[in-house]
């Protein structure tokens, strides 16, 4: 294991090495996409029981050549999904890995051999500890937790590399052109990915690996880090333990910032991994939590491996306290690979796990907020990493969440309020008046947090779930709201002149502009059922011309608005390609001539296409009525039974053709 002076030359070498990256020709290499008055519309990505059984295989297309003449900070769309996609997929994977590892603490074997490694001067000394007074157990346990450290340092070895991402290399195989000068470099990324994510343990997985190391004595500092957490699990007493957990701070890809020249970063060299003991990672992926008996209102962070620090090595802290020991380096220049949004805690008995991001990540208080309907919040990238990541903890039988109260106490605690325009438009937690945009506007309800200086003037804070999306009438459909009939528009969207010119009137022009928000809409009522005629008599609607409006259609744009007794039809059969519409003329043409009842439909525009620079109406189903809807089953079961049998038919002449010309001329 390396000694303190190795490690605080390594940061004298990464400090050297921002005073070389200041003293170049470009002083920042990377920017934070998050202080960007642009964004990029990141698609909702729906990522439902992924498989963690085998490989997972992410393929990418080649990269798109960047013009010369482009900004520095233009963003394309392909690698922000692509780059959020990646960070999203290594959730349910990282998840599984921390309770794979904790597994392995529950081998018998294991423990033994690691309990037997402590000297039997040091499991007295913890006896001894055990039998004294409370006042003593509590004035003395940081020093014992620490005389432990010193001695696991000094018999236990770093021999490889553990979890990390690489920023670096991400970038040098999505942005570097094939064309470009720097294919070989790329390829190279490709080749020698050991150049980029160390050496790592030759491990197939299974718990014989581990007791090897334990037996060498010699690991990575994820694994070390393991086994520190088991051998005080066997040499404490149980009796005076409240909690032992395990913590992990998932090595996600950081989906915010991005390089400024991603060609100059690759003629460095930068992102190459120094050494086999990690020493470029300032901040471990695991540490420990103690919860002792004795003081149930603190907690005890240990990081055996990393720190050199005495004082970070062994910490208390209240229990409601934020810990900022482990929080990264926010210089871009020094780091950029590690970047901390989720830790999850496994405690050491009964391998349970919690959500303890909010007391080791500052500034996340967003996930805690009293949600307003329809708030921008659920729609950042931020929000709904944070939704899929519940979703996976509570998707395993393991996950507790009898701590969410204290969490959301640790949070509310540990952000800070934007003193200035620039921090304002970095933080996840809230929104200013002067950078709204334009499909945006304050709650009614909402009430302001904070001022930040602006031009002179003091702007307006409110958190970021008080603030609502701006859409039109027409978007407002589309979600199954409609907008009230006394809402004024709270803003107008402005429309270029050559999509205005192709709008033919003026209430149209307003229909496309005019924008409200959640607050000044209802759901769409469920068009009725029945209804009453002048003798005050209720009738069950039957007649599908019942819901027929002026353009001859219906407007359905939600499944909860379709009537009792009707059902939804796809026009387009995908499969076998043929169009409903015309299957269904065809037969009331026979239904005619029979004199049976025709069946009837109803066109239904189900959503708006924007791209000519008005709203054309798209018409993909139509809404038939429960009998005739049973009707239309039967023919079209008749009718792809048809198209098999043509199928075959076609087959067999094909093969008698082929048969003939056998017979003739000889087999060809």
């Amino acid at each position: 294991m390396n000694n303190k002076r190795d490690r605080e030359d390594e940061l004298a070498d990464l400090s050297a090495k921002r005073q070389s990256l200041n003293t170049g020709e470009e002083t920042e290499l990377f920017y934070d996409e998050s202080s960007s008055s642009e964004e990029s519309d990141i698609e909702d990505i729906d990522w439902e029981d992924i498989d963690l059984a085998g490989d997972i295989t992410v393929k990418l297309k080649a990269p798109l050549h960047q013009n010369a003449t482009n900004k520095r900070r233009r963003k394309d769309n392909f690698y922000h999904r692509l780059r959020y996609g990646l960070h999203i997929i290594a959730i349910p994977i990282l998840v599984a890995t921390l309770i794979k590892r904790t597994n392995w603490t529950q081998d018998e074997r294991l423990r033994r051999r690691l309990k037997r490694s402590v000297p039997k001067q040091i499991t007295k000394k913890v006896k001894n500890w055990s039998k004294s007074s409370q006042d003593i157990r509590i004035s003395s346990i940081r020093t014992l937790l620490l005389g432990l450290v010193m001695w696991f340092r000094a018999n236990y070895q770093i021999n490889s590399n553990g979890f990390r991402q690489n920023f670096y290399r991400l970038h040098y195989i999505f942005r570097l052109d094939d064309g470009n000068v720097m294919k070989p470099y790329r390829e190279a990324c490709l080749r020698d990915q050991h150049k980029y994510y160390g050496e790592r343990p030759d491990i197939a997985g299974n718990i014989e690996d581990i007791r090897t190391f334990v037996r060498n004595k010699k690991a990575n500092r994820d694994y070390l880090t393991l086994f520190f957490i088991t051998i005080l699990r066997e040499i404490l007493p149980a009796d005076q333990i409240k909690s032992l957990r395990l913590c992990f701070s998932l090595p996600l890809h950081n989906f915010q910032i991005s390089p400024r020249n991603i060609t100059k970063l690759a003629s460095r060299d930068a992102g190459k991994v120094p050494n086999r003991f990690d020493t470029d990672l300032l901040q471990p992926y695991f540490w420990i939590e103690l919860h002792t008996i004795d003081e149930p209102d603190k907690l005890y962070v240990i990081d055996p491996v990393v720190h050199i620090e005495e004082g970070n090595i062994v910490k208390k802290y209240n229990i409601d306290e934020p810990v900022d020991i482990f929080e990264p380096i926010k210089d871009l220049n020094l780091n950029v690979n590690q970047w901390f949004q989720y830790v999850i805690s496994c405690d050491a008995k009964d391998m349970t796990i919690r959500d303890v991001s909010a007391r080791y990540i500052p500034d996340i208080y967003y996930r805690y907020y009293d949600r307003t309907r329809g708030s921008v919040l659920e729609t950042t990238r931020q929000s709904k990493s944070h939704h899929f990541f519940m979703r996976v903890l509570k998707s395993t039988s393991r996950y507790r969440n009898d701590n969410t109260v204290l969490m959301k106490t640790i949070a509310a605690k540990n952000y800070k309020l934007p003193k200035s325009i620039s921090e304002l438009k970095r933080s996840p937690n809230f929104k200013g008046l002067r950078i709204l945009k334009q499909s945006e506007t304050v709650s009614s309800k909402a009430k302001p947090v904070g001022k930040v200086q602006y031009g002179g003037k003091k702007d307006k804070i409110y958190r970021i779930s008080d603030i609502l999306p701006l859409k039109t009438r027409q978007h407002w459909y589309l979600l199954g709201r409609t907008v009230k009939e006394d809402a004024k528009p709270i803003r107008t969207k402005t429309i270029p002149l050559r999509k205005r010119n192709a709008i033919s009137s003026a209430q149209e022009l307003n229909f496309a502009r005019e924008l409200f928000s959640y607050e000044q809409t209802d759901l769409t009522p469920k068009y009725p059922s029945s209804y009453k005629d002048v003798y005050g008599i209720y009738h069950v609607v039957c007649d599908v011309d019942f819901y027929k409006n002026k353009y001859k259609n219906v407007e359905i744009y939600s499944k909860s608005v379709i009537p009792t007794g009707f059902r939804l039809m796809r026009t387009f059969d995908k499969d076998y390609k043929f169009d409903l519409r015309r299957l269904i003329k065809n037969a009331n043409v026979e239904k005619g001539k029979k004199g049976q009842k025709l069946i009837k439909y109803l066109d239904v525009v189900s959503g708006f296409d924007f791209r000519k620079g008005q709203a054309t109406p798209i018409k993909t189903h139509i809404l038939v009525n429960y009998m005739d809807y049973r009707k239309i089953l039967s023919l079209q079961k008749d009718y792809i039974e048809l198209l098999r049998l043509e199928s075959w038919s076609n087959f067999i002449t094909r093969l008698k053709i082929k048969c003939e010309l056998e017979d003739k001329y000889g087999k060809l």
